[in-house]
């Protein structure tokens, strides 16, 4: 029936969407992995550095230091601070699980069309 059909391409157009979406999720993702590395590559002798400073002169002259000049500290903060945001968005960008979705709709268009193609089958490839 019409209406059968009209779910079948309605499914069809979400998985599709889908599709896309993770894809460019997935590209985001590589992204800001890859932005994530090199920023602890250029942080972590920084913070090395700094410990290895801190552990010399010892923890009291540290944290009572009268006249810190925070040179360093300040060069560490932007980045610090976007290493944060960068791992912000990855883990909001791991919760973005579409697995289920495109299951879901693939299942859909399958059995409102009587199609019985392969699980792995291109929805796209499928004929109307």
């Amino acid at each position: 029936t019409l209406e059968i059909k009209k779910l079948a391409d309605d499914a069809k157009v979400v998985n599709v969407a889908i599709s896309h979406f993770a894809d460019d999720r997935n590209m985001y993702q590589n992204a800001a992995e890859k932005k994530k590395n090199r920023l602890k590559a250029q942080l972590s002798p920084q913070w090395q550095s700094r410990d290895e400073v801190k552990i010399r002169i010892g923890t009291d002259k540290w944290k009572s230091n009268p006249a810190p000049k925070n040179n360093y500290a300040a060069l560490r903060k932007a980045d610090e601070k976007e290493l944060k945001e960068i791992e912000r968005t990855l883990s909001t960008l791991a919760s973005l699980d579409t697995t289920f979705a495109i299951q879901r709709s693939r299942e859909i268009y399958f059995h409102m069309t009587g199609t019985n193609v392969d699980s792995n089958a291109d929805i796209g490839s499928v004929p109307n």
